[in-house]
């Protein structure tokens, strides 16, 4: 990951990220084999097989998309949303997104530091150390080799052709899945 920081092995996982998060030049740690870690110095990525990467994240804004029961989801690090669905709290990601995605009134969850996971009810976020944001986004279906998100109440501006279709269906040609899109 364009070098080491240092010489220093560090034999777990965990000891070699808690010395990488205290180290404000550690952008990575690299299993280099058994009971082997080392950090990284450097933002460039290289082929090895014999190399497992763990780059640095979290502290620095990042985002993506996802779909999980055909709808989409975008995560954002490092996050935590407001207002509360239910008061309950999950202890695994797929319980609150199977939660949240029948919860009318949730509109995305909080993976607090602590590993707990609670629905809520405001797209609002506040950056929070440690937390990562589910935002709900709308249903997403697969047509042709693509997504497609819906958003209700929106439009694009221009048109690509003048024809008129009834239904999405006949317009994307649609064939939705017969399972739901899991992660």
């Amino acid at each position: 990951y364009g070098g080491w920081l240092s010489s220093t092995q560090y034999k777990t996982y965990t000891l070699a990220l808690k010395a990488c998060s205290s180290n404000t030049k550690c952008t990575g740690v690299t299993k280099i084999g058994t009971g082997k870690f080392k950090l990284n110095s450097g933002s460039t990525v290289s082929a090895n097989s014999k190399y497992t990467l763990y780059p640095r994240g979290g502290l620095s804004d990042s985002k993506y998309y996802f779909s999980y029961a055909n709808t989409v989801f975008s995560a954002h690090a490092p996050y935590a949303m407001s207002g509360k669905v239910d008061g309950k709290t999950y202890t695994t990601r797929t319980a609150a997104l199977d939660a949240c995605v029948q919860a009318t009134k949730c509109l995305g969850f909080t993976q607090s530091s602590n590993k707990k996971f609670t629905l809520n009810s405001s797209k609002t976020k506040t950056k929070t150390a440690g937390n990562v944001a589910y935002v709900k986004h709308g249903r997403a279906m697969v047509s042709n080799g693509y997504m497609w998100q819906e958003f209700s109440g929106t439009a694009l501006k221009g048109t690509a052709t003048t024809t008129t279709y009834k239904t999405f269906a006949l317009a994307a040609k649609l064939v939705l899945p017969t399972l739901p899109v899991r992660e």
